[in-house]
């Protein structure tokens, strides 16, 4: 996982969420941010979620903007559906236990054009 971003003079970044008292959830929404922004195929929205991981925006005015809400419903949804499915797969007669039963492994992120 990502560390929190350091300055010139090694300041640290204060967490994302005031809440986030573990470095680990914090580095752990930090590396989620970053395969969003990563995959996003907005320009502008990339750009904000970038201000946000850099400090320079918070994540609250982020997660209220409508466009951001439009790039990640869908891949709630997504995520929620594949949760399901998993869960009615371990609960079938013979359908193993749950680390026998494993959902896809989500899309590479892309390799160029993203920074």
């Amino acid at each position: 996982m990502s560390q929190p971003p350091t300055g010139p003079d090694g300041w640290v970044a204060r967490p994302l969420l005031p809440t986030l008292t573990d470095p680990a959830h914090d580095a752990q929404l930090r590396d989620s941010l970053s395969v969003l922004r990563d995959t996003c195929p907005d320009e502008a929205l990339r750009a904000r979620i970038g201000e946000v991981l850099a400090g320079r925006a918070q994540l609250r005015d982020l997660a209220g903007d409508p466009d951001f809400g439009s790039f990640v419903t869908p891949l709630t949804e997504r995520g929620m559906e594949l949760f399901e499915e998993y869960e009615r797969a371990v609960a079938e007669p013979g359908g193993g236990s749950p680390e026998s039963v494993r959902p896809p492994a989500p899309p590479a992120p892309p390799t160029h054009g993203t920074w």
